[in-house]
């Protein structure tokens, strides 16, 4: 679909008002041979290739068989789960596949299913031009949803093999593999690697649950609700970019607070969600919802005056999305123009929990393994970087007060400024009979103009009622929780330290590489 806004209607009001999709020119499929490892970059060349050398004829097959549309999905569906047992003869009748309706594919996003439009239609004259009716279209995006969610569950469980690999890995392999950090929530919540797979990124951020999460999660929706409305003024008349837009909901804000027009842009599935929701509401008229990469989309209009988004992952910067912001930033910010939040904030604290020693859990598991002893798997001097625990962390379990080791103004911030190490240090609040990690978590505040200034010391939780704009914190000392939790990397004996008085200093750094968070690693008591 070649990029448009607005409608085709004169008014702008109608059902394809708002919308507007940016496609990767450059994006190539790769489909794969049912029988065989081969890819191929056309469904006509899989299929030319099933023909000669795997002595399937699908084309033929699909025409003796007169499929429809939802029957050529279910046949294909139904040829990758036989193929996989081995099975090569589908000369078949049409019943025999759909007794068992094949709507799942056993491939994780199969894009031979997204290319059916592609497929020579010379064998099946009765399958040109065709217009699909609502039912099929109905059960065509049930089919979809069913494949990326089954995509996702296949995701999720690769992700936790390959945790479970990794800390059982050989000395040799973990000085040559990076490692990841553990989010507790993945077997909930399907998240980017660390390694940014677009394709799975986008896809996975398009399942229902991850957006009703973000939404209940009343601290973040309350806060950006609660800065645009009570800040009616910055956004009335205003050109307003959201990054990511999701379901809308900041776009609508947006809208609602006077805002001229509002150029909602994601990469998702969910975009085509997001113009459902915005059309329903009414909004579609000052809306306009783009898909695409914000590195690769071209805006109706040259400059915006402000750019909203909820960028912000685990640990803040885990799922590298704020790069993507400040391209945004960058390419289409007005001098002056204001970004929604203005400014996070890195904060740290020492852990002592007597419950929670990270060696206690390995050695809980390791020690019955089916009625088997496993400890010699066990190297507590490794643990401190294998795994990063999402977790909400109750105040009475840090030691000590926040130390704010990063500060990131938004409207200056630049891309190589996200890798850092920074120095902290922390005075303990109480005696503790060890320290047993530390705990990240982050603060984010909304300034109504540029020349607002952070102060140093700015802590969200007691951020002034009567200081301009808000902000909210994810941390332990907050109100109510947040979808983020806390990063929680605990510390393995051999970076752990002895008992401690309350007054005792401690020392250490933190280092963002590649959004992979290695704190507490260099800790020395003062």
């Amino acid at each position: 679909m070649s990029p448009s806004s607005g409608s085709s209607d004169a008014d702008g009001s109608g059902p394809d008002a708002g919308w507007a999709e940016v496609e990767d020119e450059d994006d190539a499929v790769s489909i794969k041979c049912f029988f065989c490892e081969q890819t191929f970059a056309s469904p006509t060349a899989m299929c030319d290739h099933c023909k000669a050398d795997e002595g399937f004829d699908f084309l033929a097959a699909k025409a003796r068989m007169n499929l429809d549309f939802i029957g050529t999905i279910e046949f294909i569906n139904y040829i990758r789960s036989q193929a996989l047992l081995g099975h090569r003869d589908f000369n078949m009748d049409k019943e025999t596949f759909e007794i068992e309706a094949y709507g799942r594919s056993p491939l994780d996003d199969d894009p031979l299913l997204y290319s059916l439009d592609d497929l020579p239609t010379d064998e099946t004259p009765a399958q040109e031009d065709v217009h699909h009716n609502t039912a099929d279209l109905e059960r065509i995006a049930e089919l979809e949803n069913a494949i990326q969610q089954l995509a996702l569950v296949h995701k999720a469980h690769n992700e936790m093999v390959q945790r479970m690999l990794a800390e059982t890995s050989s000395e040799s392999d973990t000085k040559t593999r990076p490692t990841k950090p553990k989010k507790a929530a993945e077997e909930k919540l399907s998240g980017p690697a660390l390694e940014k797979d677009n394709d799975s990124y986008f896809n996975g951020y398009a399942y229902n649950q991850i957006h009703r999460t973000m939404l209940e999660d009343k601290v973040r929706t309350d806060a950006y609700r609660d800065f645009i409305y009570d800040n009616k003024h910055v956004f009335a008349g205003k050109t307003v970019l959201d990054v990511g837009c999701g379901t809308g909901i900041l776009s609508m804000f947006c809208a609602k607070a006077g805002a001229k027009h509002v150029y909602a842009v994601d990469n998702s599935n969910v975009a085509v969600k997001a113009r459902e929701i915005i059309h329903t509401n009414n909004l579609a008229a000052t809306i306009t919802v783009i898909r695409g990469n914000i590195e690769d989309i071209t805006l109706p209009v040259a400059q915006v005056d402000i750019i909203v988004s909820e960028w912000m992952g685990y640990a803040l910067l885990y799922e590298k999305m704020l790069d993507s912001v400040l391209v945004a930033r960058d390419r289409f910010l007005a001098p002056g123009g204001l970004m929604v939040p203005s400014h996070c904030t890195l904060r740290i604290a020492p852990y002592s929990n007597a419950q929670f020693g990270y060696e206690n859990r390995e050695n809980a598991f390791w020690a019955d393994v089916y009625g088997f002893d496993m400890t010699p798997m066990i190297d507590n001097d490794k643990l401190a970087f294998s795994v990063i625990d999402i977790e909400h962390v109750i105040p009475q379990r840090i030691a000590g007060p926040p130390s704010t080791f990063r500060v990131l103004p938004l409207a200056t911030v630049s891309a190589q400024e996200l890798q850092f190490t920074a120095p902290f240090a922390v005075e303990l609040s109480r005696d503790v009979p060890k320290i047993d990690g530390w705990v990240v978590w982050f603060d984010t505040f909304f300034l109504p103009t540029r020349e607002d200034v952070l102060p140093a010391d700015a802590v969200a939780e007691t951020w002034p009622a009567n200081a301009p704009g808000n902000a909210f914190t994810t941390g332990p000392f907050g109100e109510k929780e947040t979808h983020w939790g806390m990063g929680v990397m605990p510390l393995a004996k051999a970076n752990g330290t002895k008992a401690l008085a309350a007054g005792a200093w401690v020392a250490g750094s933190v280092a963002y590489k590649t959004f992979l968070v290695l704190f507490g690693a260099l800790v020395t008591c003062l």
